[in-house]
């Protein structure tokens, strides 16, 4: 009997420990790998700086089709465009502020800054063709140069691409069309995306001056008018081996813009111009960007890139207002 007893004690011990008598699967999670803190992969856990992973599913999680977008949506950041989906107007494009510090962020892809003077165009990056984002918040400007005062955000892009085709419509007069296709160690991607008018998206308090003595002929309300973009990405990667990489992107956009007029009494002879606009304009980007990727290539890693963006306004039919 005692025997028995020690027996089921036993068995009554083992069970209350979680023992069954065969090792069950264990599933074991590695830290996350960070290389933008400080220029070279390491541990999360030993990084000495504020770090953030964007992963490939928190980006898709968030519905964004560009990273202008998406990057709204981390902590600490607050991003801001001139047009809907993060839409360019001329050389004033979507922006970037971290922990408040204006002018105060460098952006990098595969760890090659592309922002010049506070301009990034991240809304010619879609979501598509990215793997991850690593944000490093508070100043790298001892890393990173003058402009990281505020933080630095890191666009870590794919090096293969899914086999899939997407198509989407919606109001305001939206299409977007995807395709990618992987072919070994060639991969390559097509974005197409448009918007249609939107009646009004900012406005301001002015006056209307004669261009000769500064005379003031009427004060006036303007508005502005976003009339539409189109927006073409092409993207092509090859994966020569594990520590050689090329990335190639070309993009393209239009967005067309128009100030109206507004608020001028209708006792002013110029009440007529209300609804009118002073200006049609369309702004026309485009831009190539070139990286070649080493990794740990006997002790040596880099990246060897060609960055060109260009931008220009074709007027419509502008009213010249200064000639009443």
């Amino acid at each position: 009997m005692n025997q028995k007893i020690k027996y089921a004690a036993l068995g009554i011990a083992l069970a209350c420990t979680g023992w069954t008598g065969a090792s069950a699967e264990q599933v074991y999670e590695l830290n996350p790998i960070t290389v933008t803190a400080q220029r070279y992969e390491k541990k999360d856990v030993d990084v000495p700086a504020t770090t953030q992973t964007f992963t490939e599913k928190d980006i898709a999680a968030t519905g964004a089709d560009n990273m202008s977008v998406a990057l709204g949506y981390l902590d600490g950041v607050v991003t801001s465009g001139m047009g809907p989906n993060g839409a360019s107007n001329s050389s004033m494009t979507s922006k970037i502020v971290m922990r408040g510090v204006e002018n105060g962020t460098v952006v990098m892809v595969n760890g090659t800054p592309i922002n010049w003077r506070n301009l990034y165009n991240l809304e010619n990056i879609p979501t598509s063709a990215v793997s991850r984002v690593e944000v490093v918040h508070g100043g790298g400007a001892v890393m990173y140069g003058s402009q990281a005062t505020g933080g630095v955000i890191n666009i870590i892009t794919k090096k293969k691409l899914d086999n899939q085709v997407e198509a989407g419509w919606g109001n305001r007069g939206r299409q977007s069309y995807k395709v990618s296709a992987n072919a070994g160690s060639f991969s390559f991607a097509y974005d197409y995306n448009k918007w249609g008018t939107i009646d009004k998206v900012s406005d301001y308090n002015t006056t209307v001056n004669k261009k000769k003595d500064g005379k003031t002929l009427f004060p006036v309300h303007m508005q502005q008018k976003f009339k539409g973009s189109e927006k073409n990405n092409f993207n092509a990667m090859y994966q020569f081996n594990d520590k050689l990489d090329l990335l190639y992107n070309h993009n393209e956009s239009t967005n067309r813009w128009a100030y109206k007029y507004s608020g001028i009494p209708e006792s002013n002879k110029y009440a007529g111009l209300n609804g009118k606009a002073r200006s049609n304009t369309k702004f026309e980007r485009d831009g190539d960007f070139i990286q070649l990727n080493l990794h740990d290539m006997d002790g040596f890693s880099g990246h060897i890139f060609y960055n060109s963006n260009f931008a220009g306004k074709n007027p419509l039919h502008p009213l010249k207002v200064q000639a009443l």
